[in-house]
């Protein structure tokens, strides 16, 4: 059913300092899902999809430094600054991990924090994002195009033109009209400042992608013009646990264009997820120890191939989290790390041949290592 009534608005003061608007909703014992906007965008350009979410998700969509009401301090505009601000409002509303939601460029920030904070990371979505702006010449000239025009204040025909070159299907124009008012809220520096430190190395995370280990949905339209199916599908296929969806017709602002079928997957990625968690924590002995062979199975496969048999010790920080739990033949558990591994291997490679059985038992019957 669909929400009538609109969020309160909330705000919440960072420790460094940065003030960000949010709105809240739904069950707080529910999965959190924070929501990030793209570029120039605020928490609005995602209200249409809160209408649609059920209760049963714990929703926050929050507005990003420089950005709408946010505070617009003179620098911090890297990826990792945004990234830096979303583990800060988590701290703040203490919010242990969450599902990750990242629309347009918000994707980059959404993917910076899944790779730097993993533990913290229970899920990935991705919507009309890209893995690497300096290698999409497409997108560049866009901006490009749009940042020579650039004056302050801004030129609302300016703003205008870019918001319906992101869409590929009529939106309501209230709806419109609300987006183009939020991204005149953007000052020309901001623009600059962003756009620019994403054409640096750090708007590039094609190389990265295979460190995120959360599950990751990704959802396209195709007829979105900033990115192109081939950067989707590279994406889906660097990331190990994750699928594209992609909608027919769509353009570049989904979750503006479909915000029902956008919650409608979304709630189902979390329901799947939540199904997925509960059959990790319980059930038979035996069903623990198949699902973790089976979940751990690229770590035990890079393990077995690369660090035992080829003693690359080089990759095991790569290939093991940082600490993982350990169940013992005793029945103990043991907190583990990259060089307990790299110990053991040391110890004991020569002395056992059927490491397959060693290894399995080493990361133990129901916990994710990777």
């Amino acid at each position: 059913m669909k929400r009538t009534t609109t969020p309160a608005i909330k705000s919440v003061e960072l420790p460094n300092p940065v003030r960000l608007p949010y709105v809240e909703q739904g069950d707080p014992s529910g999965v959190p899902v924070l929501l990030l906007h793209g570029f120039l965008d605020s928490w609005r350009s995602f209200e249409p999809v809160l209408s649609h979410l059920p209760e049963s998700i714990h929703a926050f969509a929050l507005t990003q430094r420089g950005h709408g009401d946010a505070s617009r301090p003179t620098a911090g505009y890297s990826v990792r600054d945004f990234a830096a601000d979303l583990t800060a409002f988590m701290d703040v509303l203490q919010l242990e991990a969450a599902v990750v939601v990242g629309g347009s460029s918000g994707g980059f920030v959404a993917q910076r924090f899944a790779v730097d904070y993993p533990d913290r990371t229970l899920g990935l979505v991705l919507v009309g994002a890209s893995a690497s702006l300096r290698a999409n010449p497409n997108a560049r000239e866009v901006w490009n195009a749009l940042l020579s025009r650039l004056t302050e204040p801004v030129d609302p025909e300016l703003v205008r033109e870019g918001l319906k070159n992101t869409l590929a299907q009529p939106v309501p124009q209230a709806l419109f009209e609300s987006l183009v008012q939020e991204n005149l809220k953007v000052p020309a520096f901001v623009w600059r400042a962003a756009l620019e430190a994403r054409w640096r190395a750090e708007g590039d995370f094609a190389g990265e992608l295979t460190k995120i280990r959360a599950p990751t949905l990704i959802v396209w339209g195709d007829q979105d013009a900033r990115y192109p199916r081939s950067e989707q599908e590279a994406i889906a296929a660097a990331i190990p646990d994750s699928r594209l969806v992609v909608y027919p017709g769509a353009g570049h602002l989904l979750h503006v264009e479909e915000p029902d079928r956008v919650a409608s997957d979304l709630a189902a990625f979390i329901a799947e997820w939540k199904t997925e968690s509960y059959l990790w924590n319980s059930g038979s002995r035996e069903r623990r120890k198949r699902m973790s062979v089976e979940r751990n199975k690229d770590t035990f496969r890079r393990y077995v191939e690369e660090v035992w048999k080829e003693e690359k010790l080089g990759i095991v920080d790569e290939v093991f989290a940082a600490k993982y739990l350990s169940h013992q033949s005793d029945g103990s558990v043991l907190e583990r790390g990259p060089e307990d591994v790299k110990r053991f291997v040391e110890e004991y490679r020569s002395a056992f041949s059927d490491i397959e059985d060693v290894v399995e038992d080493m990361i133990g019957e129901d916990d994710k290592v990777a």
